[in-house]
């Protein structure tokens, strides 16, 4: 019991990746980014459009290359 409770908790971090995230790596892998190339582009967008959070980025670029 004592090692469960040092568990963290949720929104602690770590933790399964959310299904937005997988979706976006694996449309970033269908057009030939690997995993650190996707995490570079979404840094950029992020940069470039900082009123928007990751998750909106995401969703977006989805979105896009879906079309």
């Amino acid at each position: 019991m004592r090692w469960r409770d040092g568990l963290p908790g949720r929104g602690a971090g770590g933790g399964r990746p959310s299904t937005l995230r997988l979706e976006y790596y694996a449309e970033a892998a269908a057009r030939g980014l690997d995993d650190e190339e996707a995490a570079h582009t979404l840094a950029a967008f992020g940069n470039s459009f900082p009123e928007m959070s990751e998750q909106e980025i995401m969703a977006w670029l989805v979105r896009s290359w879906r079309e």
